[in-house]
């Protein structure tokens, strides 16, 4: 009895030997033990750079309505209301309503289709109404979402709305022509590499023409936000069948079946109005204005012969 007595005080001295030894990793390290952290085996890495970029947060966006007040703050003192008489653009053009050039080829045909006299307007004895501004604008505006439709065919939905309101912006300015001469401004937006295409956009005529506005437009551009608020912004409603619209200040509605222009899925209504080497081609705006209390539900614009 006293032999195994003997080998069991070994085997237990032996195991609590063991247990010392096996703690003593712990016991020497009090402060890992304290805070749960695991010791650190690697030195952390450093970013590479095929690394994912961090997401950055998206600036605040111009809603449609936001953007059609932005373009308009660039085309008349007045915005959207636009100016009702005649008067000399910065760039000596005789204008009127949201910036409509009436030296453009097509100005006799569209004045003609909102039933106002070309000869009397550009003579100023004859000033447009407000359907008649809302209608020029609405039609011009629509018809420059169109041409950009075309040009970005698989990128126009993609861009920021912020961005958006600048290429619609600078379209209402330049026209289709001489928009579609700035082939490295375009290529940098179809590239979507927007330190360029602010570089590219001061090389153009564009830039040399209306430069504040373009100086505006290129910083929108290369950081898709706007710090500018708007001066004017109609409010957003709703018309029967669900359409959207946009109300002015007068209380005049403008309607579009299926929709705001530019929304995925919408309708503008018809074709643009775009000029091909000087000569204007037919093309149909319709949508509802709502003007002294009834609605004139079809507004036609025919830019034909």
């Amino acid at each position: 009895m006293s032999r195994y007595r003997s080998r069991l005080s070994r085997l237990l001295a032996v195991v609590l030997a063991a247990s010392a030894l096996a703690v003593v990793p712990v016991v020497t390290t009090p402060a890992a033990a304290a805070t749960g952290c695991p010791p650190r085996t690697t030195p952390p890495k450093f970013p590479s750079p095929t690394d994912p970029a961090p997401e950055v947060p998206i600036p605040p966006q111009m809603t449609m309505e936001e953007i059609k007040a932005y373009v308009a703050g660039h085309h008349s003192k007045n915005g959207v209301k636009g100016d009702p008489h005649v008067y000399i653009s910065d760039q000596g053009h005789p204008t009127v309503g949201v910036g409509f050039n009436l030296d453009r080829p097509d100005a006799p045909a569209l004045l003609a289709a909102v039933g106002a006299d070309y000869t009397a307007v550009r003579n100023g004895t004859q000033n447009l109404t407000s359907f008649q501004i809302i209608t020029l604008f609405e039609a011009d505006f629509n018809a420059a979402i169109t041409t950009l439709e075309e040009i970005f065919p698989d990128l126009w939905y993609t861009l920021l709305p912020n961005r958006r309101a600048v290429l619609i912006d600078m379209m209402y300015s330049m026209g289709t022509t001489e928009f579609s001469r700035a082939t490295l401004f375009i290529a940098a937006v179809r590239a979507e590499t927007w330190p360029f295409a602010n570089q590219a956009m001061s090389k153009t005529a564009y830039a040399a023409q209306f430069k504040t506005q373009a100086s505006e437009n290129a910083e929108i551009l290369r950081d898709g936000a706007n710090c500018k608020a708007p001066a004017s912004v109609p409010a957003h409603t709703s018309t029967g069948g669900g359409n959207g619209s946009t109300a002015y200040g007068d209380g005049t509605l403008v309607s579009l079946p299926g929709g705001l222009p530019g929304d995925p899925g919408g309708s503008s209504g018809g074709g643009g109005i775009r000029s091909l080497q000087g000569i204007t081609l037919c093309s149909i705006q319709t949508f509802s204005v709502y003007y002294e209390d009834h609605w004139v539900s079809t507004t036609i614009i025919d830019c034909g012969p």
